[in-house]
């Protein structure tokens, strides 16, 4: 089946480099590389969505691993990672919605003890699905989370080496 691109041009598989995915994570994240279509005729690049699916699950474990507490951008994608609306987690958390949406929203910094209960929440999620998240990551982001650096803007996540399982499949060829 041709796949076929808004310009009517056709989308082509092919090995896109710095693709950009800030847009689905709503944080900085890059794939090195990444098994994706580029269109004939207007040269627009896009991924498949198992493809944006699995970097995702890959970049909350990342995000959860982030050795300082968490930024507003950070809290908010690892939220919507664990897809619970602001109300869902305060009630987790055991805190009012309003102190979510102020974490999110860079207003107020996130406490220790909720950054540590936000990336447990997290890694638990990882653990269950079947995303190959293995119980030494849970004790590393947890031992990063403590021992945690002073609050900064952490650089863009850039993705490599959970491409390669998607690199070998035969259809990227």
């Amino acid at each position: 089946m041709e796949l076929k691109c808004e310009c009517d041009g056709t989308l082509v598989p092919a090995t896109l480099r710095n693709f950009d995915l800030s847009a689905y994570a709503g944080i900085n994240v890059f794939l090195a590389v990444a098994p994706g279509y580029r269109c004939s005729k207007c040269g627009l690049e896009t991924v498949d969505g198992t493809v944006i699916n699995g970097v995702l699950e890959r970049l909350a474990l990342e995000v959860a691993k982030v050795p300082q507490r968490l930024p507003a951008d950070h809290a908010r994608f690892l939220r919507k990672h664990l897809r619970l609306s602001q109300q869902a987690l305060a009630d987790r958390l055991c805190v009012d919605r309003v102190t979510v949406a102020k974490w999110e929203s860079g207003e107020n910094v996130i406490s220790s003890q909720h950054d540590l209960a936000l990336r447990a929440i997290v890694i638990g999620h990882l653990l269950r699905s079947s995303t190959g998240v293995r119980p030494e990551d849970v004790a590393d982001a947890i031992d990063r989370a403590r021992k945690e650096a002073p609050l900064k803007m952490p650089p863009p996540f850039i993705l490599q080496d959970h491409l390669d399982k998607l690199r070998s499949d035969p259809k990227w060829h």
